[in-house]
């Protein structure tokens, strides 16, 4: 699921609990989901908001989950803008009463391209733009442990302590 700023909060939480509530540990014909968020960097807190409401409800009803970060960085060119200054033409023309067809055609013209001795004077800015990725699951992906630039988080010490604690083998 893709987060953008403008996206609903409990829209995502609960479209992802829907899809995580396909576990049965007894049953192996049931394939646990695995739900992947993704956003760029203005809407991280708020991918970081939904996976946090997600592992809390799934925590609530003492279940376990896995969470994988990863954090990329893209590489985006943008290209500068030249400083544009209206031309002597542009600077003196005046629009005539009943001169509308004109006017209309003065809007479709196109913006000429930079030449090339235009982009080596000006070259486009290289910036870099960071990308956040959070897969979570109810099983272990022992996959992605394994992979390079991938944070785990779980809480599954706390629900086996807990499970322990109800049998009374942990005081």
């Amino acid at each position: 699921m893709s987060v953008m700023t403008s996206t609903s909060i409990s829209k995502h939480v609960d479209r992802a609990l829907e899809h995580l509530s396909r576990f049965n540990p007894w049953d192996q014909a049931v394939l646990p989901g695995v739900v992947l968020l993704c956003g760029k960097s203005a809407a991280s807190s708020k991918l970081i908001t939904i996976s946090e409401l997600i592992r809390r409800r799934i925590g609530e009803s003492e279940q376990k989950w896995f969470q994988y970060n990863v954090l990329n960085e893209m590489i985006v060119q943008e290209a500068v803008a030249a400083a544009e200054e209206p031309s002597v033409v542009e600077d003196t023309y005046m629009a005539v009463e009943g001169d509308d067809e004109e006017a209309a055609e003065n809007e479709y013209f196109e913006t000429r391209q930079p030449t090339v001795h235009e982009q080596a004077v000006q070259p486009a800015k290289v910036r870099y733009k960071s990308h956040l990725t959070v897969l979570l699951s109810r099983v272990p992906l022992d996959d992605l442990k394994t992979e390079p630039y991938v944070a785990v988080q779980t809480n599954e010490q706390m629900i086996e302590h807990l499970q322990k604690k109800k049998m009374g083998l942990v005081a």
